[in-house]
């Protein structure tokens, strides 16, 4: 699970709200429009041209540098002319080279002119390494990756083993798990390409892979709150009108490409997950006070709830009786990173801002989360051979 899903619909309109206008600057404009005729960006073969007429260019630049002085933009025309291949085969055309150089140019000047930081597109004006567009952000999006992808392996154990007995419909509750952890590892590929260069084909994978993320998470606490993994019938429907539902999304999207809806459509399905999720702790925390010394003596939880432990005692907290309140915490731990999203503040070294610290906050539940979910269907298989409701 990432349960972090409605948190991540907040933080999506709240962007909506931080409107920025660095690009309706008239320097901004200025020295967007003299990059492209100096790169002759219109030209289809820009390197060779730029090339075969360096002496010609040089000239325009002559021309053209009194004016652009008026404005107190100062442009590294040596700059703008030689650094684009080097970057070119990470996406970055040269219309688009001209936009980063600009912006940064004009970051400096309104720095140095004691004026505040202004957002270019709605995007802060982060700095390119190795041109990457941000790339702290990238880091964290992988650090989330890996820790979806180190779970997968003991999720699948867990599965291949339950599948055995013909018997135990348990293993269907893992495969929805499995289901979940790949398209997290596909969401998470999405928001690292997304990261690394932000353009229209990046953007839309990285909005269908959150969808995806949001919507597998409500449809796995709705298959573990409701049991319908001992429904077979009823999960394969409920799963199909899952699918469609994303479907339907996708393609509305991409009809009628809307930020607003995609955000409503995210914190629909985001606070279900939680309210779903804070209701089936809450159940499984009573069922365990009540049959503690049952569960607390059981060998078949016992490795699990070794495991859960072992991490909780790196905080400090290693108490048995608050493992089944453990997604309620995680809950809250995401709804303080969403807090920084809403307190969006001026990347520091332009380079992490707050939706970077907010990637930072999606790594450590998952770290523990698998073990809690396979700890509760052991949990559940322990009570159901003792008969307990």
């Amino acid at each position: 699970m990432r349960p972090n899903s409605a948190v991540i619909a907040f933080a999506s309109l709240y962007g909506l709200a931080n409107a920025s206008y660095g690009d309706t600057l008239p320097e901004f404009q200025t020295c967007l429009k003299e990059c492209i005729l100096i790169m002759h960006c219109r030209y289809r073969n820009i390197f060779q041209e730029i090339e075969a007429s360096r002496e010609e260019v040089y000239k325009r630049e002559q021309e053209i540098e009194p004016r652009l002085s008026q404005r107190q933009i100062e442009i590294d025309y040596f700059t703008l002319k030689h650094q684009l291949s080097a970057i070119s085969a990470i996406f970055w055309n040269c219309e688009d080279d001209c936009s980063y150089k600009c912006q940064q140019l004009i970051t400096e000047q309104r720095k140095a002119s004691g004026l505040p930081m202004v957002q270019f597109f709605g995007k802060w004006p982060f700095t390119r390494v190795f041109g990457i567009q941000e790339i702290f952000l990238v880091i964290f999006s992988f650090g989330n990756f890996y820790a979806n992808y180190i779970n997968l392996f003991k999720v699948l154990h867990q599965y291949n083993k339950n599948r055995k007995d013909p018997h135990d419909t348990y293993h269907l509750m893992y495969l929805q798990y499995v289901y979940f952890i790949i398209i997290a590892l596909c969401g998470w590929s999405a928001s690292i390409l997304f990261h690394i260069r932000d353009n229209r084909i990046t953007e839309t994978l990285d909005y269908y892979g959150a969808f995806a993320i949001v919507l597998s998470n409500f449809n796995c606490v709705s298959v573990r709150y409701f049991e319908l993994f001992k429904k077979p019938k009823q999960l394969v429907i409920w799963q199909v009108v899952m699918v469609m539902i994303y479907v339907g999304h996708c393609i509305k999207l991409k009809l009628n490409w809307n930020y607003g809806y995609n955000a409503k459509i995210n914190l629909l399905y985001g606070f279900g997950s939680i309210v779903l999720w804070v209701a089936h702790s809450l159940k499984v925390n009573r069922k365990y006070k009540e049959n503690f010394f049952l569960y607390n003596n059981s060998m078949q939880i016992l490795p699990f709830e070794t495991k859960i432990l072992t991490k909780l005692n790196m905080l400090s907290v290693s108490q048995t009786r608050l493992i089944p309140l453990i997604p309620i915490f995680l809950n809250v731990w995401m709804m303080i990173g969403m807090s920084f999203e809403a307190c969006d503040f001026e990347p520091v070294y332009q380079l992490i801002d707050a939706h970077s610290i907010w990637h930072i906050f999606t790594i450590f539940p998952t770290i523990i989360w698998f073990d809690w979910n396979i700890w509760d269907i052991e949990l559940s298989k322990v009570g159901e051979l003792n008969k307990i409701s």
